[in-house]
Parts: structure tokens; C-alpha cells; sequence
């Protein structure tokens, strides 16, 4: 999961404050006063007590599912939700169908060399959570402690209650700009969310960018790379803020092309087969790492 630079980890929970703060460099985060991306745009439009939407009870905290271009059903399929398979696919942890990669049970953040689980490449397991992948000395002693320990899924359930909160607060952005967005400008913004709180949800983030994006470009897919990659346009500083993908227009254009692709492929498959999932081979997506046997006597 690429976060901005390092300051950038304080913006993604208020669970992992006291973690960040042990990352001193200044930038976006405290150029625009720092707070949690969004909240105060979706606590705006949040309604005072709950709803019925298609026989399900919607709390005030999720009132904006209400209003999502997003089955429902997608947040309750953990590991094989098309939300999971389209930003997976976009890490690399993930393929296309489902199936998962070696580097979905554990990879080395290239970014901060942190450890990486699951779909998202999720990396805020508590040290205790995690010690026995850390015990391991090799790539797939680590793979297959952390499978053994189902820690690939639990990081991908964890990941989803948090997307489904910026699935909530790119709504109601967009519903503040009196923006409708379709299923693959939210699932992108969903994939920009995980590899950048800062940048999807911030100020001048990617639904402000989509706006403007809008107005410039007719073509769907290029008003959404125009607006992943400017939202990583520092606004104060003009200045790019990506330092993890070289700080320059090519690079970023180039990653998010590609992250937008993967988003892309992975959406056309579920609305051409919406049984796709049903259809997998269970083996190809829920089989673990296997430990090699001992050698010698």
C-alpha cells in the first residue's frame, strides 16, 4: 500500500496516531490543518437516525450507502468481494478472477519496508498480532506462517470496514459537488483511498479533481486518470506530493493508468458474469502457501 511519504500514515486512522507520530517530516497534512479526511464534509450531510434501503436498515453513520452505485452485498463478501479483487489486482496481490498472488499472505512494503497482508496490502497489525511472521526468516516461512494464521483475511476485513467509511465520504464529497458517480469512478476512488487516504479524500483530492476532470475531457476513463493523478498535486506548494512514485507527472500518470486499468478489467468482468465468483474454483482462491517438506535424515 503506497501512502504519500511518511508523515501521510497519521492521516490513515485515528486508531494509529501514536504510531505516526513518530514520522517527523511537515507537508500536505498540516498545510491543511490537520484532521481526518472528509469527516467533516459527510458529517454535514449525514442524516439524524437510521433508514430502510432495499429491506436493509441503513444506521446514520452509513447513510450514504443509500446513494452508492455499489451492491450492497459487495461489503458482507470479505476476501471475495469485487472490492477486494479490483484494488488486489491494482497491489498485485490479487488476479483478475479472484485468485490470489504469493505476495496476498505477505510481502515487504517497498515503499517502508513494512509488512504487507491480504488484498489491500495492509500493514497496521498490532506487533504481537504479526510476531510469528516476524520470527520467520525466508519469503515463504513468512507466507505460510501468516496463512496458517488466516491473517491474509482478517487484514482484508479490517481494510473493509475502513473503505466502506471512504465509500461513505467520497459520496457525500460528490454529493456536495451535486455529483453522481458511476460504479468505476467510486471503485477508483475506493483503490486511490487505499494507496492514498490523503489524496482521495483530502481537500482538492480525487472527487474535487474528478469535478474539474469533468469539465476538461469528455472520455469517462480519462476524465478519471486525470483526476487520481492531480490529486496528488500538493495545493499549497504546487507541487507534486507523491515522493513513493518520483514526484513528477510521467511517473504518477503512469501508476495510476495502471491502477485504473486493473479497476477497470476487474468491474467489466463482474457486470458481464455478475455470478463470477460463484463460478471460481474455490482451490484458486482460498488455497494457502504450502510449508515444503523437511529434507535430509
Amino acid at each position: 500500500m503506497l501512502i504519500r511519504s511518511a508523515q501521510h500514515v497519521a492521516r490513515w486512522s485515528t486508531c494509529f496516531l501514536a504510531f505516526a507520530a513518530s514520522f517527523a517530516p511537515s507537508g500536505r497534512a498540516e498545510a491543511v490543518g490537520l484532521r481526518l479526511p472528509g469527516v467533516a464534509k459527510s458529517q454535514n450531510l449525514l442524516p439524524q437516525a437510521g433508514f430502510s434501503f432495499r429491506s436493509v436498515l441503513i444506521s446514520p453513520q452509513y447513510a450514504q450507502q443509500a446513494e452508492t452505485p455499489l451492491p450492497l452485498s459487495w461489503w458482507e463478501a470479505g476476501s471475495d468481494s469485487p472490492v477486494a479483487i479490483a484494488i488486489g489486482y491494482a497491489e498485485g496481490t490479487r488476479q483478475a478472477d479472484g485468485s490470489r498472488t504469493a505476495a496476498y499472505y505477505w510481502h515487504s512494503d517497498p515503499g517502508n519496508a513494512a509488512d504487507n497482508f491480504g488484498s489491500f496490502s495492509f500493514q497496521h497489525f498490532r506487533p504481537q498480532e504479526k510476531a510469528v511472521v516476524e520470527q520467520q526468516t525466508s519469503t515463504d516461512d513468512k507466507r505460510w506462517a501468516a496463512a496458517r494464521r488466516a491473517l491474509p483475511e482478517l487484514a482484508d476485513r479490517r481494510q473493509m470496514l475502513r473503505l466502506r467509511q471512504f465509500h461513505d465520504q467520497l459520496l457525500a464529497q460528490a454529493k456536495a459537488k451535486n455529483l453522481e458517480l458511476s460504479p468505476l469512478e467510486l471503485l477508483n476512488g475506493l483503490d486511490l483511498a487505499n494507496q492514498s487516504e490523503l489524496a482521495a479524500l483530502d481537500d482538492w483530492g480525487y472527487i474535487d479533481r474528478l469535478v474539474q476532470a469533468k469539465q476538461r475531457y469528455r472520455d469517462p476513463d480519462a476524465q478519471i486518470l486525470q483526476a487520481r493523478t492531480w490529486a496528488y498535486w500538493h495545493p499549497t506548494r504546487n507541487a507534486w506530493d507523491a515522493p513513493g512514485l518520483g514526484n513528477n507527472q510521467a511517473s504518477i500518470t503512469a501508476d495510476q493508468q495502471r491502477r485504473a486499468t486493473a479497476v477497470k478489467q476487474v468491474l467489466a468482468q463482474v457486470e458481464a458474469r455478475p455470478t463470477l465468483l460463484d463460478q471460481l474454483d474455490p482451490r484458486a482462491v482460498a488455497i494457502a502457501p504450502q510449508k515444503p517438506a523437511p529434507t535430509g535424515d
